[in-house]
């Protein structure tokens, strides 16, 4: 066996000292940005976990935020477009399943408006596969359905003589009086057409849907959690505290070598 002469053993030591110092530049390096980032997160949620802990005294449940952005951060927007038609002095809107009148939801789980018509005493709504007669307070006078109907409703209009007349894949139909049924005809009538909806009544839909708004406790306590940056949110904060858990370790450990 070749004997390793001091010059090279002291070489090669010297380049294992080299590594050796190598990794450890490398280990501080990460160290110090991990500290970093992790300190701006901990930062975070100092400062939101003392807010929340005098939301009582705050008045965060009592107080919300309407952002519309911050909402249809949410999911609290509307995933349909608002159509509309006129009844008289009365919008009849619809989106996303719910029926408004004047902006207020007065039905859910509607189908798509094909028509409305206004009589002396009530408001007639028409989908597809229900005829709505409401009040004109909104109020939900009686729901035709079914053998009720005569058939699929495309369209909804009025006579020159204020009869009501849908047609369906049938043809044409009259209501008799007090809606007890329906008689075919060959009358002709002014059809139910949607009307672009005003800006006013689209504001009223939507606040309507929306509600108030979001308590700032909740907005807050989501911002928390991580909750509000989606699926991922909790996981990145569960990251950050684990992160926090290893630095306070090795930092132990580097402190414990150094002495």
């Amino acid at each position: 066996m070749t004997e390793l002469s001091p010059n090279h053993i002291e070489r090669r030591r010297n380049g294992d000292r080299r590594k050796i110092g190598k990794r450890k530049k490398l280990i501080l390096k990460w160290h110090r940005t991990l500290g970093l980032v992790s300190a701006l997160f901990l930062v975070f949620l100092a400062i939101t976990g003392v807010i929340l802990n005098h939301g009582p005294a705050l008045g965060l449940d009592g107080r919300t935020i309407d952002s519309p952005w911050l909402l249809d951060w949410y999911g609290m927007e509307l995933r349909d477009e608002i159509i509309s038609y006129r009844a008289g002095d009365h919008w009849l809107s619809w989106s996303d399943d719910h029926l408004f009148l004047d902006g207020r939801a007065v039905v859910e789980r509607a189908a798509e408006l094909n028509g409305v018509a206004r009589t002396e005493d009530v408001i007639v709504v028409a989908t597809l596969d229900t005829v709505y007669l409401l009040t004109r307070e909104g109020d939900l006078i009686e729901r035709l359905t079914g053998a009720a109907l005569p058939g699929p409703i495309v369209r909804l209009g009025e006579t020159a003589d204020n009869q009501l007349i849908v047609e369906t894949e049938a043809g044409r139909f009259a209501a008799k009086a007090g809606f007890m049924g329906w008689a075919p005809t060959e009358l002709n009538a002014l059809w139910s057409v949607p009307t672009p909806t005003s800006d006013p009544i689209r504001q009223k839909v939507l606040v309507d849907y929306r509600g108030e708004g979001l308590p700032w406790s909740r907005v807050l306590l989501d911002l928390h959690s991580g909750r509000l940056f989606g699926s991922w949110g909790p996981y990145v904060m569960d990251a950050t505290a684990i992160i926090l858990v290893i630095l306070a370790l090795t930092g132990l450990i580097n402190w414990k070598r150094r002495r």
